[in-house]
């Protein structure tokens, strides 16, 4: 089970950025989470810890960053 699941990973890595989950599914439900993250952050001067738990192209971080 996990070497099948591994490779299918492994397959969908290469056309992830591109695949129509990602612009119709993925990136729209980063872009609620980092609105709500904002409203409940922005008036607070206080720096946090936010982990990314995804699959390692590191899009949640970089749209916060860009956000700040």
């Amino acid at each position: 089970m996990k070497t099948r699941a591994r490779d299918e990973f492994e397959a969908w890595a290469s056309t992830y950025d591109r695949s129509f989950l990602n612009r119709f599914l993925f990136m729209p439900s980063y872009r609620i989470f980092l609105e709500e993250l904002w409203a409940w952050r922005s008036q607070l001067s206080e720096p946090f810890d936010l982990l990314d738990v995804g699959c390692g192209t590191g899009r949640c971080v970089r749209c916060w960053q860009l956000r700040r």
